[in-house]
């Protein structure tokens, strides 16, 4: 598996950050609907029970409500007042309710029989929290209520199912929410990256096609060559099936191929007549220059194939290495090739440019000597298609015509 390009990373890094905030985000809104339910479930229980039942028949833990009349005639007796009681509570859906009087002793309870009972010691610790005022807590789908009323307390136990059930479209639509405000989210950072982006290349390829051009004015090469080469590279390593990765390396390449010749002398680069031995030995030094200078460039470290080895050749007699066959990277046999071909069919002061015909039929007896014989078997059958017109221009990806600068001899590649 290759390695994740920063684009991916990005993706990657901004979808793991957006659905945690979104998960948090529905979290937090789920949370506080959550407690707003339950505070209002309490409050609205605690206002029933103190002001509505309490209206019906007030003082009723009082120890003589139950020898006073009753709305419905007669005095109360526990099961007439269990049963009206009940009736009111069902209305809020209380399962479980126990009053106490003051000292503890148990007026009405839905657990018949503790009528006239004692409170337990952890119900005695409740009503003395509960005499500072209300509080509740949550047992799963229930809630539990201590409540102070006159004359005492009351213990409920309420089911929020109900409650719940209302709850959980909410709940839903708050997840929808938050995974719409996180999408959007989303593509308005993916479309700032990809704009910064844009204008971060746009100026860094900028910046190369005017260092490749720079380059080509420092000797006296054919003006274009750079791009020219990168056209063709680009049409040959798309022939052979290479991603976009390695075909973004190989542009880069193409490119700065001859970066190593800013640290060649002018009064070799620009000499007029052959080499001496010495100065083809120092000439040869400029592919490792420019490797050099791209050593502490992350972002052209796929270059660096092209910019060593461009000038290797498949039988092991180039340089700066001499490396041979598939041991030379494939980036710069493709390259090699490309290169090889726009220095044939160029002007040059001391020559004139072969044909387009002259030129294929050149790189192919060299196949397997100079160059890749697979490299040059797909080079062939793409470039097959080229056409040529009197004046030398070319046709499809060319993107700079090639025309001599008039300047004297200078050394290939």
């Amino acid at each position: 598996m290759g390695a994740v390009g920063p684009y991916r990373r990005f993706l990657l890094g901004l979808t793991g950050v957006t659905l945690a905030g979104v998960l948090a985000l529905a979290g937090a809104l789920n949370l506080l609907l959550h407690r707003y339910l339950v505070d209002s479930t309490a409050r609205i229980t605690q206002e029933a029970v103190v002001l509505h039942l309490h209206q019906v028949f007030p003082d009723f833990l009082s120890p003589h409500a139950f020898h006073a009349p009753n709305p419905y005639g007669g005095t109360w007796d526990p099961d007439r007042l269990y049963a009206f009681v009940r009736l009111h509570l069902d209305l809020y859906h209380i399962q479980e309710a126990t009053f106490f009087r003051e000292d503890g002793t148990v007026v009405l309870a839905y657990e018949r029989g503790r009528e006239g009972g004692r409170a337990t010691p952890e119900e005695e610790r409740a009503m003395a929290r509960a005499q500072v005022g209300p509080w509740f807590r949550e047992e799963g789908v229930r809630l539990g209520m201590w409540l102070p009323v006159p004359g005492g307390f009351v213990h409920l136990v309420r089911d929020l199912s109900p409650e719940w059930a209302l709850l959980r479209p909410v709940q839903a639509g708050v997840l929808l929410l938050a995974l719409a405000l996180g999408l959007a989210l989303f593509l308005l950072l993916r479309g700032t990256y990809l704009r910064a982006e844009g204008a971060l290349a746009a100026s860094y390829e900028a910046l190369l096609v005017a260092l490749a051009r720079a380059l080509e004015a420092k000797d006296d090469e054919t003006e274009g060559h750079s791009e020219r080469v990168t056209a063709y590279a680009l049409r040959l390593g798309r022939a052979l099936g290479l991603r976009r990765e390695a075909l973004e390396d190989l542009r880069r390449g193409a490119l700065l191929h001859d970066l190593g010749k800013i640290g060649i002398p002018d009064a070799v680069l620009r000499k007029p007549g052959p080499l001496t031995e010495e100065e083809k030995a120092l000439m040869r030094t400029h592919p490792l220059i420019g490797d050099r200078i791209l050593e502490g460039l992350p972002a052209l470290q796929g270059a660096r194939g092209v910019v060593r080895h461009h000038h290797e050749r498949f039988d092991g007699q180039g340089y700066p290495e001499g490396l041979q066959g598939e041991k030379i990277p494939l980036l710069a046999r493709i390259f090699a090739v490309v290169d090889a071909y726009d220095a044939m069919t160029s002007d040059r002061p001391y020559r004139r440019a072969l044909s387009h015909g002259e030129a294929l039929a050149a790189i192919a007896r060299e196949a397997g000597k100079q160059f890749d014989p697979q490299v040059v078997r797909v080079f062939l059958r793409v470039f097959a298609e080229e056409r040529e017109v009197k004046d030398g221009r070319r046709t499809k990806e060319v993107l700079v015509p090639a025309r001599p600068r008039g300047r004297g001899d200078a050394p290939q590649g």
